[in-house]
């Protein structure tokens, strides 16, 4: 297994990042099924968030004017003092439909990406995640079978890029797909960063485009991140210490 873990976590413990993608559920008849050949791609708007620098922390120096700070003087920086405010992000995401798939069944493979649109390629990637689910057609939940994966990419300290992913698990939310037929209350939704599902809410129901659309919400406390990415990928073998 690479040693991808600490800084994967490093890359996706910027959630000190906060990106929100609208997610509008249309209201369709029931008895519709998700369709074969499902594509479709969405790009956030620029948002300012803040990034912990990975190469800055395994170094032990502060960015930016943070040297200057009391806290991050001496032999024990807090982790604050590698954390860079206000840095633009965008993220980008193309869902599109892929074998196996059947009348009853539809893989969808999604791929996202967070960015920071300061700086070019390849220096601009925060995080690139590759994930496989399959959903039942008519109810949109994925199907009760180990078979979906998370591959994860992201910068090393070194300035390189690790790569790891997940053996297959079983997943029990809904995620790029709302059920049609939707109804105005709490769904279980699988959080990607977290990887694990916990539940969306119904919020209010409103026109867009001269569309009736249902808006869900969900807001994640403080969320340690470790527990939950070292299970999935502890799953087919104990992590080493390096790992870790």
């Amino acid at each position: 297994m690479k040693k991808v873990l600490s800084h994967a976590l490093i890359v996706i413990g910027a959630a000190l990042i906060v990106i929100a993608i609208a997610l509008p559920i249309y209201v369709l008849p029931k008895g519709k099924v998700i369709p074969k050949d499902v594509e479709s791609y969405t790009v956030t708007d620029e948002t300012e968030g803040r990034l912990l620098d990975a190469a800055a922390l395994a170094a032990g120096k502060p960015v930016g004017d943070n040297a200057k700070k009391r806290e991050c003087r001496g032999d024990s920086p807090t982790v604050s003092c590698y954390i860079w405010p206000d840095v633009p992000l965008q993220n980008q995401r193309r869902v599109i439909a892929q074998e196996p798939t059947t009348d009853k069944e539809v893989t969808l493979e999604a791929g996202n990406t967070v960015f920071r649109t300061d700086l070019p390629e390849p220096q601009n990637l925060i995080a690139a995640t590759i994930d496989r689910v399959t959903l039942t057609r008519k109810t949109a939940f994925p199907v009760d079978k180990p078979v979906s994966s998370f591959d994860m990419t992201s910068p090393t300290v070194g300035g390189g890029v690790a790569e790891e992913d997940t053996p297959v698990f079983v997943r029990d939310g809904l995620q790029y797909q709302f059920p049609f037929g939707t109804e105005k209350k709490a769904y279980p939704y699988f959080d990607g960063q977290v990887l694990k599902s916990q539940d969306i809410d119904f919020v209010d129901k409103e026109t867009m485009k001269g569309e009736t659309v249902y808006r869900f919400e969900q807001t994640v406390a403080p969320t340690e991140l470790y527990p939950n990415v070292e299970s999935r990928l502890d799953a087919d073998g104990e992590l080493s210490a390096a790992d870790k």
